[in-house]
C-alpha cells in the first residue's frame, strides 16, 4: 500500500502531533484491530489536551451496526460539534 510496510502504518508514529480536539471512535470488537489495547495506546498519546475515546460497543460488525452508530445516535457527535465548532 502505497510503498509501506505494515509497521509504519501504525498511527502512533504521529498522533503526538495532534493538538486540535479529538473525538475518537472505535468498535470495541473490531476484528481489525486488536482492542482495546490498539485504539486506547492511539489515543493516549494523542498530543491534544481536548480529547474523548468514545467506544462503541455490543456489536462485531464495524460497518453495518458500528460505524453507522452515529446515524441512530448523533447526540455525541452534536455535542462535540457543539463545543469545539464555534
Amino acid at each position: 500500500m502505497g510503498g509501506f510496510v505494515a509497521a509504519e502504518m501504525t498511527p502512533h508514529h504521529w498522533a503526538a502531533s495532534v493538538k486540535m480536539p479529538v473525538l475518537m471512535v472505535q468498535v470495541l470488537e473490531d476484528a481489525w484491530t486488536r482492542n482495546p489495547e490498539d485504539a486506547q495506546r492511539t489515543f493516549d498519546l494523542l498530543g491534544s489536551e481536548e480529547k474523548e475515546l468514545f467506544w462503541i460497543e455490543n456489536t462485531p460488525h464495524r460497518f453495518k451496526d458500528g460505524y453507522n452508530h452515529f446515524g441512530r445516535h448523533p447526540e455525541k457527535v452534536l455535542s462535540f460539534f457543539e463545543k469545539y465548532m464555534k
